[in-house]
């Protein structure tokens, strides 16, 4: 079997250690497996690989897993001047990330969150904890976006300074090396490059969609848009969700990994770490894909000049850890290019007087009630209540603030300190802000206070639900008193909204009212009463088939989760808790991610599945508060 030059005529034999290879099966499930062919030179195949070999049923399909992998094999030796000559000898798409354009003084996502953070008065300790809580970027700019103007935010990205990076990607256009380039950065170094050499370049910026007309000229494909239109821009889950920024990010995507002439791909300076729209669409195509990949990921320390076997799910490709600087050097001279002298000097942090900027004009200049608001919200949706409550306390005693935003602070303290159900005096405090909710409402001015007031009504209703629960679970006689004045409010809203189902807000709020009116009448003993309301929840869910944003997705399979849970139907509750909670770990929805994760627990314990629920406790991926720890390890939960 030939492997390639110096490689040639090699018998093999499977290593797992102190062991033999009896069959195949035991192959397969033994830690660890190399796979060693042997010549002149031994050659390690890491077992990353193992899972494909799955698939053989002979001995030569083995070998003919080894001959798709011997590229790899190879590189072992020299990895850097076998990726030059790989490169230059097959066509090359190009995909490339924020570490292309950092040397442009254009800031990375880390950096930049924690200085816009800082900005907005968020304590270092709690944008520690917002780190660990894994908010991606597109939630927490949808967040900062719903109270703030970030329009002004984004010049951040729109520095004209093209560096080493973008000059040798566009002169690897001009040499015939590689005739198509993608990028997921805003800015446009790449175009400036590209004029600076007379390097005519097409660029299709998304959401416009695949026309194969364009692919056959060297093209720049922009996967998140452009600075120059941030309107468009993929910086928010509401905009990455447009079903048609969706089907053309689709076909770009289809074109990289299958239908492109290419050979290679390589990548520069990205992270993978696009798990709404470009991770998920790599994912779906990959396993079909016949490219080779090559991921050159920055890692200045690391000296080995060896290339490393990467999966992550379906996506396979090699990588090589480098100095990227250097790797930058070194391609100017391998493919005979002429050097365009240093990057562009560019002092750390100088992308701070932009934010700076922007705080001056699109905070401050708006009041400082946007600041509290915008921290507040992130706070919530990542479910870190008791921050909740603390910026909350800390804007209401800040006096600077308008009747609205007391409003919406007092609103979000009041869910908060609801949502910590495990102490009474908590959910009278949660009332009593409930009540300056109210009270500011009515004094905001706002065009749309009756349905703020009706949704308070609401809320006030299930306040009442979670203090009756309790007196319920002490045994107490007042259960009953508390389980009527639920009701009461909730009725109350769910027929407000019923009648304003055509707005998606209305629609929302009346979905959730209505389950926790129906979670109220069944333990109150209105189970029939109880199920004409899941019935009504299905009915409605039904009709929905395109939700505007990923965000009510994961409410509407909880709520389904729910609807079943209450039925005691617990396997197919469980099937929709899980569908919730893979969803909301997906977009970083923490506080739907929890309580997914405790109801999908209880219907394993229910379904007798104690093991199970153990491991999926286990691997969940959030730090899970003490009270939450305290549901999700109590085996007699009472629904």
């Amino acid at each position: 079997m030939e492997l390639g030059a110096g490689v040639a005529s090699v018998t093999w034999r499977p290593c797992l250690g102190p062991a033999c290879w009896m069959d195949r099966n035991q192959y397969i499930s033994t830690p660890g497996i190399t796979l060693i062919a042997f010549q002149t030179h031994s050659i390690t195949l890491i077992g990353t690989r193992h899972n494909e070999l799955k698939k053989c049923n002979s001995s030569e399909e083995i070998k003919c897993q080894l001959e798709l992998h011997s590229k790899t094999a190879m590189a072992k030796r020299d990895a850097s001047s076998f990726l030059f000559e790989t490169l230059g000898k097959d066509s090359t798409a190009i995909l490339c990330g924020a570490g292309v354009s950092s040397n442009s003084g254009i800031p990375s996502v880390g950096p930049f969150v924690k200085y816009v953070l800082s900005k907005l008065d968020m304590d270092v300790v709690d944008i520690a904890r917002l780190k660990e809580a894994e908010l991606p970027f597109e939630a927490l700019m949808e967040q900062i976006g719903r109270s703030l103007p970030i329009e002004n935010l984004l010049d951040v990205f729109n520095v004209d300074a093209p560096n080493r990076t973008h000059k040798l990607l566009v002169s690897l256009i001009k040499g015939g090396i590689c005739n198509i380039i993608y990028t997921t950065n805003f800015d446009t170094n790449i175009e400036l490059a590209a004029s600076q050499y007379q390097v005519g370049l097409t660029v299709a910026s998304l959401p416009r969609q695949l026309e194969l007309s364009e692919v056959n000229v060297p093209l720049l494909v922009k996967l998140h848009g452009t600075i120059q239109d941030k309107s468009k821009l993929g910086v928010t889950i509401r905009t990455i969700a447009d079903k048609q920024y969706i089907q053309g990010l689709e076909d770009w995507i289809k074109y990289l990994l299958i239908d492109g002439p290419h050979k290679n791909i390589l990548v520069l300076g990205y992270s993978f770490s696009d798990r709404f729209d470009i991770g998920p669409l790599m994912q779906k195509y990959a396993s079909q894909s016949k490219k080779s990949m090559f991921n050159i990921e920055y890692d200045p320390a690391n000296t080995a000049d060896e290339l490393e076997s990467i999966v992550r799910g379906e996506l396979k490709y090699d990588q090589l850890r480098i100095d990227t600087d250097q790797w930058i050097n070194n391609a100017f001279k391998k493919f005979g290019v002429d050097d365009p002298g240093p990057n562009p000097v560019t002092p750390d942090g100088s992308f701070h007087n932009l934010v700076d900027k922007w705080v001056g004009e699109g905070v401050t200049n708006k009041g400082v009630r946007n600041k509290f608001t915008a921290v507040v919200k992130i706070f919530q949706h990542v479910g870190l209540g008791d921050l909740v409550i603390k910026y909350a306390t800390r804007g209401i005693a800040s006096g600077l603030l308008d009747a609205d935003s007391l409003f919406g602070l007092y609103t979000a303290k009041a869910q908060a300190l609801n949502n910590y159900r495990h102490s009474p005096q908590q959910l009278q405090e949660s009332l009593l802000a409930l009540e300056s909710a109210v009270y500011y409402c009515t004094r905001s001015g706002r065009p749309d206070t009756q349905d703020q007031l009706m949704f308070l009504t609401g809320t006030r209703g299930t306040i009442y639900g979670s203090i009756a629960y309790k007196h319920t679970v002490s045994g107490s006689k007042d259960a009953t008193k508390y389980y009527v004045q639920a009701k009461e409010f909730l009725t109350k809203s769910v027929e407000y909204f019923e009648a304003r189902m055509s707005d998606f807000v209305s629609k929302d709020r009346y979905f959730g009212f209505v389950l926790d009116l129906a979670v109220a009448c069944r333990r109150s003993g209105e189970s029939d009463r109880a199920t004409g309301y899941y019935d009504k929840i299905v009915k409605a869910y039904e009709g929905i088939s395109d939700l505007a944003v990923k965000q009510h997705l994961c409410v509407t399979l909880y709520n389904y989760g729910a609807v079943y849970l209450h039925r005691a139907n617990f396997p197919k509750a469980l099937e929709y808790f899980t569908s919730a909670l893979r969803n909301s770990i997906e977009i970083g929805m923490q506080p739907r991610a929890l309580t997914a994760l405790r109801e999908s627990i209880f219907c394993l314990r229910k379904l007798g599945h104690n093991d199970e629920a153990e491991a999926l406790y286990s691997v969940h991926p959030y730090p899970i508060p003490p009270f939450e720890y305290f549901w999700l390890h109590e085996i007699n939960l009472e629904y």
